[in-house]
């Protein structure tokens, strides 16, 4: 192997990335358990994604791993305990878009209420102003529901508190109102 860290990379990176990591790192993008054993005792670290997780399969694998590198927020598809008890770290990127998912959650919630994409194929045809284009619908006084109520749920509710909607959330965890 190299002199630089092995990495095992279980989702694809962007070419940026990718390119920065391959400065300070050897990458191995994950392809199946049978190719991994060849390799699994150089690997000390593992990239991936919230959605794919590290499987309990792969991490079994690696007996020399010690860190987890989450490109998102979601463990749930690591095991944790067993982590801990091997003593491999898991960092994830918390907060690093939390304002942008939450900007962009309210901004299509907005689109769809107020017809903005059926408004602007309506103008961009021509029909207005000779036509009445269809009415939108204000988040005025309306009830939102947000599935999670961790960072980005968060952020989201005191967008939408804004336009004086209602918020209702369900969590796995308990939240103190705030």
């Amino acid at each position: 192997m190299s002199s630089k860290p092995d990495i095992l990379t279980i989702d694809p990176l962007v070419p940026v990335m990718k390119e920065r990591l391959e400065k300070s790192f050897t990458l191995h993008p994950y392809t199946s358990l049978e190719n991994l054993k060849n390799i699994a005792p150089a690997i000390r670290g593992i990239t991936t994604g919230g959605g794919s997780g590290v499987p309990s399969e792969i991490m079994d694998a690696l007996p020399n791993l010690e860190v987890i590198s989450v490109n998102g927020v979601g463990t749930d598809r690591i095991n944790l305990d067993e982590a801990r008890r091997r003593n491999i770290g898991v960092a994830t990127t918390q907060n690093t878009l939390t304002d942008d998912v939450a900007d962009m959650a309210v901004a299509l919630m907005m689109a769809v209420m107020r017809g903005i994409v059926t408004n602007d194929a309506f103008v961009r045809a021509g029909k207005w102003p000779s036509a009445t284009p269809p009415l939108g619908r204000s988040l005025t006084r309306k009830k939102v529901g947000i599935a999670g109520f961790g960072h980005i749920g968060q952020a989201i509710a005191k967008r939408v508190s804004a336009f004086g909607m209602e918020v209702a959330y369900f969590n796995s965890h308990a939240r103190p109102e705030s």
